[in-house]
């Protein structure tokens, strides 16, 4: 996804989501790999089903939208929905959002490239947003353009659970990134899942300097991956993420970012009958809401273990404690059963919302008897945002 640079000026996003296997959960329902946070987000900024027109940004810019989702399915030139590109024309604005299942990795980079070059005007700024292994591409993506391009950057950066092992997308020549996001990404924000313990979804964490305090933040959130990254019908905890994502986005933009609380019904409605219900694409945030564990837990056709809740630092710099949203507090104080083994006896800190953090806490009977302070519950009480 890109926004503007300059009042008025123009934003380009792009984004891509890579959500993990499809399952079931209780209900019956499955597992919907299109409905992740990164289409949520994409339709939120302006996009559709089909092409539609620019929209206007709160500072008078333009704001286009770009999906990448399955690219390598369209490989005899036709747009499959949902499956193949998704995208808003316009000229002032870009989101690029990639979402790449069963795809080549050089061909989206490629695709993206070609599309954000076409739109592209000086002074442009530039969001990228991805899930999965399509965090991992708009990570590799920043770096690519950054290196390409001396005199440009990236607004912001925003990924949910990046995991840069292929899986499925074929990487080619492609060398994801693993290390500190380019100095000329003025914000990136990476969610990431306490209780997904699948080792082949082990995340890929930032390298953060002293230097990268003010631009650079990792925060955790109580689910496995698509709880994270979105994708079930009871998305409750993706949309946490979601909300907190988004107002990280808001805060780096301001009113370069054009983002809307509904979407037309006509966005959501395309040829051949293609149809999102606006029940798929609300946003009901809740730390109580179900946790989705892989069918596969319980057996050993998948490898597992605790992931390690942890800041990785660039070099030998003590960058401080990981940081747990909020949340996390809230599930383990009212969700009885609620005790992550990844949280077993770890020191870390509390996002509180308005860019303050708890003092240090120490594993799980700490964090219960933590007290959230009493302006977080007085801002809680009377609405205030707490993103």
């Amino acid at each position: 996804m890109v926004p503007p640079r300059a009042r008025g000026g123009t934003t380009r996003a792009s984004s891509s989501a890579a959500p993990g296997k499809e399952r079931a959960h209780a209900e019956g329902f499955r597992q919907d790999e299109s409905i992740s946070n990164i289409l949520k987000l994409h339709l939120l900024l302006g996009g559709g089903i089909d092409p539609q027109p620019p929209r206007e940004t709160p500072a008078g810019g333009r704001q286009t939208a770009f999906y990448y989702n399955g690219i390598g399915t369209r490989q005899d030139g036709t747009t499959v929905p949902l499956l193949g590109r998704l995208y808003s024309a316009g000229r002032r604005v870009v989101n690029l959002a990639l979402a790449p299942t069963f795809s080549d990795a050089q061909q989206i980079l490629d695709e993206a490239a070609a599309d954000l070059a076409e739109v592209y005007e000086p002074g442009d700024r530039v969001v990228l947003l991805g899930f999965s292994r399509g965090a991992a591409l708009a990570r590799k993506f920043a770096t690519q353009l950054l290196e390409s391009d001396a005199q440009r950057d990236v607004a912001f950066l925003g990924v949910f659970d990046t995991v840069a092992a292929m899986g499925g997308l074929r990487g080619g020549e492609v060398e994801m990134e693993a290390g500190r996001p380019h100095e000329r990404v003025l914000s990136a924000v990476h969610v990431l899942a306490i209780d997904e313990d699948r080792t082949a979804f082990a995340p890929t964490l930032f390298q953060v300097g002293l230097e990268d305090r003010d631009r650079v933040s990792e925060v955790w959130f109580a689910g496995a991956h698509s709880d994270v990254g979105g994708g079930y019908w009871i998305d409750g905890l993706s949309d946490l993420a979601l909300e907190f994502m988004i107002a990280a986005c808001r805060r780096a933009l301001g009113d370069d970012l054009a983002l809307s609380s509904e979407v037309p019904a006509d966005r959501l409605r395309g040829d051949g009958g293609v149809e999102i219900a606006a029940d798929d694409i609300a946003l009901e945030p809740r730390f109580d809401a179900a946790l989705h564990a892989d069918p596969g837990s319980g057996t050993t056709l998948f490898p597992r273990d605790p992931r390690q809740v942890e800041v990785r630092a660039n070099g030998d710099a003590d960058v401080g404690l990981p940081v747990l949203h909020y949340s996390v507090k809230l599930r383990v104080d009212r969700v009885a059963d609620y005790r992550p083994p990844a949280l077993r006896d770890l020191r870390f800190r509390l996002w509180l919302g308005a860019g303050r953090l708890s003092p240090p806490i120490r594993g799980i009977g700490g964090l219960r008897r933590y007290r959230l302070p009493w302006w977080w519950r007085l801002r809680r009480r009377v609405g205030a945002g707490m993103a």
